[in-house]
């Protein structure tokens, strides 16, 4: 009897939002395949991922680790080359 005690009388409510990568909790162990990432980078994201707030003020996903992951890979920066500076001493004047 105490179990039913525990289920809620609804269902919990469900919104769609846009979150930053970086309060969703659970990203480093997902390992989306080059194919998964070039179809979301194509078409864009055709599933949403399911996450649930947690007591810290971060998201867990519930559903949809490696999609999150391959979002978070595509809007990574590009990595800048940086032209090394010369180690020549400069010019001495004439």
């Amino acid at each position: 009897m105490s179990q039913l005690l525990l289920v809620p009388d609804t269902a919990p409510e469900l919104r769609r939002e846009n979150l930053p990568l970086d309060v969703i909790d659970g990203l480093a162990e997902a390992t989306p395949n080059a194919k998964l990432r070039q179809l979301i980078g194509d078409l864009g994201l055709l599933q949403p991922v399911v996450v649930v707030a947690t007591r810290s003020g971060h998201y867990e996903l519930v559903e949809g680790l490696r999609r999150c992951k391959a979002i978070a890979q595509l809007t990574e920066p590009e990595p800048t080359h940086r032209q090394q500076p010369s180690r020549r001493s400069p010019p001495r004047p004439a």
